[in-house]
C-alpha cells in the first residue's frame, strides 16, 4: 500500500478546479491540458466543447405523468423517459414513459413542473448513472425521448456518440473522473470538465466495439417481460401446428 506521494503544487492547477488529487499519476493529470472538453461551459472551465451536458425536467407530479413501459398501451401519447436511478451502462434499463400529450404542452403547463433544455428532447445521446462504484456508467439513449433532472444526458456534437460512449466507459476515463473528484456522484459539471482526446474521434474500432456491446445486451433483454425491448418468451415453439 502506497502511503506517501510527492507532487509539485503547480501540477494540481492542470486539473480544472485544482483539486488536491495527489494519488493521480502525472500522465493522467496531464491529459487535462487538452484544449477540448466534453462541455466546458457546463463545468465552468475553459476549452472547446465536443458535446452538451444537461439536466432535464421535473414533471411536478410523477404519478400523473410517468408510466411503466408496459402500462402505456391505453394511455395518452408517451415517449421514453430517462430518469436515472438505474444502471445505464451501454443499454440503459429505462422502463419509464412520460405522457407527451400535445407535444408536451400538458406537462409544461402543469403547476410545479419545470421543463429545462426542451430543445434537446428527442435527440440521441448518452445518459449515465449518477452514483456508482465503478466508472462504467454511460449508455446509449436513442432519439425520441426526454430526460429528467436526475437522468442527466450528454449530447455529442462533433463526435460520434458510439465512440464517445466507448471512451468514457473506459478505465482511462474512470481515472480522469477520479482526478476531478474522488466522490462517486458525477454531476453535469463534473462530466463537462472531462477532457476529450481528439485522436479518439478517428478510432473506428471504438464505434464497432460499442455497437457490438449494445447488440449483445439487447439480445439479453428481448426475453425480459418488463423490458421495453421485450419480444417474446425465450422458449417459444417454432411450430404451433394448425392451432
Amino acid at each position: 500500500i502506497r502511503r506517501k506521494y510527492t507532487v509539485e503544487m503547480s501540477e494540481f492547477g492542470i486539473v480544472p478546479g485544482a483539486p488536491i488529487s495527489y494519488w493521480v499519476p502525472s500522465t493522467i493529470r496531464n491529459l487535462h491540458s487538452s484544449e477540448y472538453k466534453l462541455d466546458p461551459e457546463a463545468g465552468g472551465a475553459d476549452g472547446t466543447p465536443v458535446a452538451v451536458a444537461a439536466n432535464g425536467m421535473n414533471t411536478g407530479d410523477n404519478d400523473r405523468f410517468l408510466f411503466k413501459n408496459w402500462e402505456v398501451s391505453d394511455a395518452p401519447p408517451a415517449i421514453p423517459y430517462a430518469k436515472g436511478g438505474s444502471d445505464a451502462w451501454i443499454l440503459p434499463r429505462s422502463r419509464i414513459m412520460m405522457n407527451w400529450a400535445g407535444d408536451g404542452s400538458e406537462v409544461a403547463r402543469f403547476p410545479g413542473s419545470v421543463v429545462k433544455n426542451e430543445e434537446l428532447f428527442g435527440k440521441e445521446g448518452l445518459t449515465w448513472t449518477y452514483a456508482k462504484e465503478t466508472g462504467r456508467r454511460f449508455g446509449y439513449f436513442p432519439e425520441g425521448g426526454a430526460f429528467d433532472g436526475k437522468g442527466s444526458m450528454l449530447f455529442p456534437s462533433t463526435v460520434d456518440p458510439w465512440k464517445m460512449m466507448a471512451a468514457v466507459n473506459s478505465t482511462l476515463y474512470h481515472n480522469l473522473f477520479l482526478s476531478l473528484t474522488p466522490e462517486r456522484d458525477w454531476q453535469v459539471g463534473d462530466v463537462g470538465r472531462i477532457p476529450w482526446r481528439q485522436e479518439l474521434s478517428n478510432v473506428d474500432e471504438l464505434e464497432r466495439l460499442a455497437k457490438e456491446q449494445y447488440s449483445i445486451m439487447l439480445q439479453n433483454r428481448v426475453h425480459d417481460v418488463v423490458s421495453p425491448y421485450y419480444i417474446a418468451p425465450e422458449l417459444v415453439p417454432e411450430d404451433n401446428g394448425d392451432e
